[in-house]
């Protein structure tokens, strides 16, 4: 009985920072997207350590959560196992690739049209190769266009899940020595990536961290500790203090220390929370998939209507993300109430 409370604490405590995440990933991009080549150094500096400082933890967390949930979860076998990754990260890939080229077409299009060039300029289609074509609508081996550029997450967590059998063994002999050398290569080599196909290397090593925790008598060091809101606060301290350093380590340690702060925050605003969570905290999925679509529209339509001071420009991750948002929940709403079952492919089942 006490493990099955565990398992129910643990899951509506990653519920519930899973919507944290996906919200702090939406304003990340909102800082990226928000264009600042022409602002004054204030306004650079203090949108980069809002939205991007202060969200460095948001990806990594999932991929914790994703290798966690690998650990403690039970498997028939590698090919059911593969069938159900499938289900959940590739058919949504696809999916919002399709979602993503409906949208931004209509727009590329008209702007076209209005610049005097011709119609499929600057669109998907624009090489005349096939191959091309289909490489500019599903990213398989280049960096993504804008309206994807949320969707590596899922094909690079796909690509390190089909090593689950050598994760496995991993974990069962070398746990401490293998983690130790994926945090030593984090930290020296963080932009190792694989040519001509862009996969975070350090995508791996919070993957496995996130194993690596719930393979530890079974997730015995996550259970349930009733962290008081001090604690959170001075690991976000820390987090924010080591964020401004500059050594090697630094990087990772932030990252690490933003996302124990929030594990620990969660105690403190549990008793908060309502007894059955709102429909929308299971939607953080659907949120960090579709917003990129809504983001560089709503950006450059505020600006436009705002003009591009350092005052607008400081404001507007802010004000983005807040409607970006609404656009991204409304539009849950809206799918799930119409067409619930395309909605929850489109959710891997997560919905």
């Amino acid at each position: 009985m006490s493990n099955e409370r565990d398992v129910s604490y643990i899951s509506r405590k990653m519920r519930v920072l899973s919507l944290f995440a996906a919200f702090a990933i939406v304003f990340l991009h909102s800082g990226r997207i928000a264009g600042l080549e022409h602002q004054s150094a204030w306004c650079q500096q203090l949108v980069d350590i809002c939205t991007q400082k202060m969200t460095c933890w948001a990806v990594p967390l999932f991929f914790c959560m994703a290798g966690y949930w690998f650990a403690v979860g039970r498997y028939d076998g590698y090919v059911p196992f593969l069938k159900k990754k499938f289900r959940s990260l590739v058919i949504p890939y696809f999916g919002f690739a399709l979602i993503a080229l409906v949208v931004s077409t209509p727009v590329v299009v008209a702007a076209n049209i209005a610049a005097h060039r011709a119609l499929l300029s600057n669109t998907v289609a624009a090489s005349g190769e096939v191959w091309t074509t289909l490489n500019n609508i599903f990213a398989f081996t280049i960096v993504e266009p804008k309206q994807l550029g949320v969707l590596w997450f899922i094909r690079t967590l796909f690509f390190l899940f089909l090593l689950a059998p050598l994760y496995q063994i991993i974990v069962r002999k070398c746990p401490i020595l293998f983690l130790a050398f994926f945090i030593i290569m984090e930290i020296f080599c963080p932009s190792c990536d694989i040519p001509h196909f862009p996969i975070w290397f350090g995508a791996a090593l919070w993957l496995y961290l996130g194993m690596f925790f719930g393979a530890w008598g079974r997730g015995a060091l996550l259970r349930r500790v009733g962290f008081p809101w001090p604690v959170a606060v001075v690991m976000s301290a820390l987090a924010i203090t080591t964020s401004f350093l500059h050594f090697p380590c630094c990087e990772f340690v932030t990252k690490l220390l933003f996302i124990a702060g929030i594990w620990c925050l969660y105690d403190a605003i549990e008793g908060h929370l309502p007894e059955k969570l709102p429909q929308f905290f299971y939607w953080s999925f659907w949120i960090y998939c579709t917003h990129n679509i809504f983001m560089t529209y709503v950006l450059s339509g505020l600006k436009f209507a705002l003009g591009k001071s350092d005052i607008v420009i400081a404001c507007l991750p802010f004000v983005s993300t807040s409607i970006v948002l609404s656009c991204c929940i409304l539009m849950a709403f809206w799918m799930n109430r119409i067409y619930p079952r395309g909605f929850a492919v489109l959710c891997g089942g997560r919905a």
